[in-house]
């Protein structure tokens, strides 16, 4: 099974159900995360990405790092994820090793 195809069944099974949120706010539904991954993948398309392109994401964990890292193991993209602790150092080894 694929990221992709796992997601799209649980949107299917879970569309009006809690996916993603904030410990003390109210969590987005897994449709509403979905148009938001679609609307993701859109910008990333209209920015000039395409097919295997790699993508990094460098962000400490909340709804919106859920959303993007759906947006592209979902879509025809590359993940790179990238830990906010990393120092900067490290993070540019993964940039670089990674060719982002």
């Amino acid at each position: 099974m694929t990221i992709h195809r796992v997601w799209t069944e649980a949107v299917r099974r879970h569309a009006d159900l809690p996916a993603l949120g904030w410990v003390d706010g109210d969590p987005w539904s897994f449709k509403e995360v979905e148009r938001r991954v679609r609307l993701v993948q859109g910008e990333f398309l209209r920015s000039g990405l395409s097919a295997g392109d790699k993508i990094a994401i460098w962000s400490s964990n909340h709804p919106g790092w859920g959303v993007v890292y759906l947006a592209v193991t979902t879509g025809p993209f590359v993940v790179v994820p990238i830990l906010p602790d990393f120092s900067p150092r490290d993070a540019a080894n993964v940039l670089i090793h990674s060719e982002v």
